[in-house]
């Protein structure tokens, strides 16, 4: 009796209406699931860049932040090197350009006006003014500090590699070890040693 209610129903709605109604609902969950993550993960973006901030209002020695970022660049450039036959013992030295760096996000005002007089002798004349303003953008914690929003952080720029290694002094290996370097640190020849 309960499948002869069910069909009479789909009979009275219509299977075309019953497949546009199953499909909109389908859409608005899963809809409904999109809005939930991205909000998850705007939540989790927002709560990293005010953590990045705080940790940077804390003492840090960029000195030594520097040091530890070249010294991870160092080891897993030794650890790639190493897997280039012919390459035995290898020492990697690099240093750094620039410490890190980052991209705040900033309201930009811009007007721009065009405007045409005539003065009391007839003649015309055409006005432009134009005017920028930026200002940065700031996000509020939990207690109350504000903080720029953090759109992108840049690692510290190479300046440059010196490489020495056993088996180096095959022109092959070396073009090798250089081509490497070149193509994960996109730095000039002439910044690169392989000795």
């Amino acid at each position: 009796m309960k499948l002869k209610i069910n069909m009479d129903f789909i009979k009275k709605i219509g299977k075309d209406k019953l497949i546009l109604i199953c499909v909109a609902v389908a859409v608005l969950i899963i809809c409904l699931i999109w809005e939930e993550k991205n909000k998850n993960v705007q939540d989790k973006t927002e709560s990293d860049i005010i953590n990045v901030s705080k940790t940077d209002s804390a003492s840090v020695d960029l000195n030594e932040y520097m040091e530890k970022y070249a010294n991870a660049q160092e080891e897993k450039l030794k650890s790639i090197l190493s897997k280039i036959d012919g390459v035995g013992e290898i020492y990697v030295m690099i240093t750094l350009k620039t410490g890190t760096s980052r991209d705040i996000l900033m309201e930009q005002d811009i007007s721009y006006e065009d405007t045409d007089e005539t003065d009391s002798a007839g003649g015309q004349r055409k006005k432009y003014t134009y005017s920028e303003d930026n200002q940065t953008v700031y996000v509020t914690d939990e207690n109350g500090n504000t903080y720029p929003y953090v759109i992108n952080e840049n690692a510290p720029k190479i300046e440059g590699v010196a490489v020495i290694a056993e088996g180096a002094q095959s022109a092959v290996i070396k073009q090798k070890i250089i081509n490497v370097i070149k193509a994960l640190f996109d730095i000039e020849v002439n910044k690169i040693s392989v000795e």
